[in-house]
């Protein structure tokens, strides 16, 4: 029996933990802690802690949340009303159509006078005495050269149709930065009985040249375009028929020429 109670006893004094207290010269103390019951309580104050921590981080984030609520809603609303435009469709031509065309022609001619200044032409004499030189083309009409083209005349081809012929060809921007050129379109179809010219009101019969460039077709080329010359009422022979496609520059330089032989 003594036996027991002393195993009894040993098991308890391993399972506690004695704690000695001493204080300057005074009488030590010892106090004796379960060591299960010490675990028991720290656990619980871990626990505890971390259940308040995680308590704190919502109501921080919960706080944070409503604040952005609420200032959004504080925040004045901004609202756009885009029209809508129904698409019209009209196959009938704008009614100002004829004024453009009237006043794009005035200013062709208004150009046409301006050109006839600069070149100081002098319109034909009636009498025989005078003196005046009759040329092609004007003085400024000079060609440009070959390393500064910007235009090539391609495919030349022509056709007749009835009594006309159409010259078709192709105008290609050769410039490397692609930049856009403007300027006129002249072309003669001639053979050893006549002369032929597009467009029609190209010639200048009062002035002391023959061929005005600013009354030619205008064109505007990025890169490529297709054109075409008409020569109205061709007659037809046993002549062969040539062509000469000219290309001039706003100011009237030479910008590209391609004669080609044929057979119309």
């Amino acid at each position: 029996m003594k036996s027991k109670g002393k195993s009894k006893e040993n098991s308890a004094l391993s399972n506690a933990l004695t704690v000695v207290l001493i204080r300057g010269n005074g009488t030590p103390r010892s106090f004796r802690l379960a060591v299960p019951e010490l675990q028991r309580s720290i656990f619980t104050l871990g626990l505890s802690f971390l259940v308040l921590l995680a308590l704190g981080v919502s109501s921080i984030g919960f706080y944070f949340y409503q604040r952005k609520h609420l200032l959004l809603d504080q925040l004045p609303r901004i609202t756009v009303a885009v029209p809508t435009i129904a698409p019209t469709i009209s196959s009938a031509p704008p009614a100002n159509a004829d004024e453009q065309s009237k006043e794009l022609a005035g200013l062709h001619e208004e150009l046409a006078k301006i050109n006839t200044q600069l070149d100081q032409r002098q319109p034909l004499p009636t009498d025989n005495n005078s003196k005046v030189f009759l040329q092609f083309l004007s003085a400024r009409n000079v060609a440009v050269p070959d390393n500064e083209a910007l235009v090539k005349i391609q495919n030349a081809q022509p056709s007749r149709v009835g009594n006309d012929i159409q010259l078709s060809f192709e105008l290609h921007n050769i410039d490397s930065e692609q930049k856009q050129v403007r300027g006129y379109i002249v072309a003669l179809a001639k053979s050893s009985d006549f002369l032929f010219v597009y467009p029609s009101g190209a010639f200048s019969p009062k002035e002391n040249i023959i061929l005005n460039f600013a009354k030619g077709e205008t064109f505007a080329i990025s890169r490529f375009r297709a054109a075409q010359a008409i020569f109205k009422n061709v007659p037809t022979g046993t002549a062969p028929i040539n062509y000469q496609i000219l290309l001039f520059s706003w100011e009237g330089k030479l910008l590209g020429s391609l004669y080609l032989e044929g057979k119309t």
